[in-house]
């Protein structure tokens, strides 16, 4: 059985229900359920020659994220979509500059992981793994496989 959309594109918990427990929530307490638009996100931006660098919250790894309508939300998708349109599903936002906390959109590009690991790869970004040598190294041998 498949139960209705909400207006937020995800599926509903019953037959009779119209919203998704987020959107729910968010019209329950009074949230909007995206209130952010790329003037308000321009507050956070401080513009460079080069890069536009985020100066709002950042992650763990230095991207920019920002809180909306319950959750985090990193600053680099939100600018990719406010200018190019929608991210397809299972894609990400990859940086040109390899600077984290950039998010001039002419400085992001649309791409899967294994395009972000050749990428990195070919800028010499990425750490080539040493192998251990010696009686204890693991090698694969298709025979005991």
């Amino acid at each position: 059985m498949s139960f209705p959309l909400c207006r937020c594109g995800k599926q509903t918990q019953r037959m009779d229900a119209f919203r998704c427990r987020r959107c729910y929530h968010n019209d329950r307490i009074g949230l909007p359920r995206w209130p952010l638009n790329l003037e308000h996100l321009m507050k956070f931006v401080k513009k460079t020659p080069s890069c536009w660098i985020w100066t709002g919250t950042n992650g763990s790894k230095g991207y920019g994220t920002i809180w909306s309508c319950g959750r985090n939300h990193y600053a680099t998708r939100l600018m990719w979509e406010f200018c190019n349109g929608k991210i397809p599903d299972g894609k990400f936002i990859c940086h040109y500059c390899d600077n984290p906390p950039c998010v001039r959109p002419s400085h992001l590009w649309v791409g899967t992981n294994r395009d972000n690991l050749i990428d990195s790869h070919s800028k010499g970004r990425r750490k080539h793994v040493k192998y251990a040598k010696g009686p204890n190294h693991y090698r694969w041998n298709p025979s005991l496989h």
